[in-house]
This record gives structure tokens, C-alpha cells and sequence, in this order.
């Protein structure tokens, strides 16, 4: 049986950007994506979603960093802000064009209202397509 491995899903680096809270403003991360993976590692991680606020820059960052590394993965993704909140998309191979709200509802330009175009994406490594990502039974 093949070992599962660990993964954080959701990470966020320096170029996620400014939140605010009332009256203050704050970074959602002042860590340099490189940190992140050699965080990452540290905790015996084998996969990194780098996830920033509508920004993919530092999930390339980081991607490109652990290339040197056998033991990580990172995903580039992003979490994209629409209408009735904030939809994280992983494996993208590009920046999702700037959301533009559609009609009240939740709704991202290159998916469609039913998700019939969507950003493209990398296949997961090692994985063929249409193949069960779950463990065997």
C-alpha cells in the first residue's frame, strides 16, 4: 500500500496583501515564499498550497524555490474573492482573470455560471487523468 503523505492546503505569503478589521490593517502574511516552503519542509510536509488573496505570484515563487527539493510539492493557487465570499482554486498554471460580480451571485468570468470554463489547471503530479485520488479500499 502506498504511504499517504501530509499537506497544508492552505498558506498564504507576503503577496496576499492588506486586511482590515475595523480601524487597522494588517498583512495576511509577511513571509517570503521561499520561507514558506522551507517551513514547509521543516514540518515534514510533501505538498504546499500556496493559496495568497487574488495573487499567484508567490505560489510561482515558491513552486519555482522547491524544484531543487524532492521531498515537497507546492500547488499554486489562489483565493479568489466574489460575491458571497472567497472560493480558493488550486493547480493554476495562470493568474484567473479579475473577478467581475455577476448579477448578485458568486461568479467568476472564465468558469461560467455553472462552472463550464474554468482557469486552466496543471494535472497533479504523478497522477494520470480520470484516476480515483482516494486510497484503495
Amino acid at each position: 500500500m502506498e504511504k499517504m503523505g501530509k499537506a497544508d492546503t492552505h498558506v498564504h505569503t507576503f503577496y496576499s496583501g492588506f486586511n482590515t478589521l475595523g480601524l487597522m490593517s494588517f498583512p495576511e502574511s509577511v513571509i517570503p515564499p521561499e520561507k514558506q516552503v522551507d517551513d514547509a519542509r521543516r514540518r515534514g510536509l510533501n505538498v504546499l498550497c500556496i493559496t495568497d488573496h487574488n495573487e499567484v505570484a508567490g505560489g510561482f515563487r515558491a513552486q519555482e524555490y522547491a524544484k531543487q527539493f524532492d521531498d515537497i510539492e507546492v500547488v499554486v493557487g489562489d483565493e479568489v474573492m466574489c460575491d458571497e465570499g472567497e472560493v480558493i482554486g488550486l493547480w493554476l498554471t495562470e493568474k484567473p482573470k479579475k473577478y467581475l460580480p455577476g448579477g448578485g451571485r458568486g461568479h467568476h468570468p472564465r468558469a461560467g455560471r455553472a462552472g463550464s470554463r474554468a482557469t486552466p489547471v496543471q494535472r497533479p503530479r504523478g497522477r494520470p487523468a480520470g484516476e480515483d485520488p482516494r486510497p484503495p479500499a
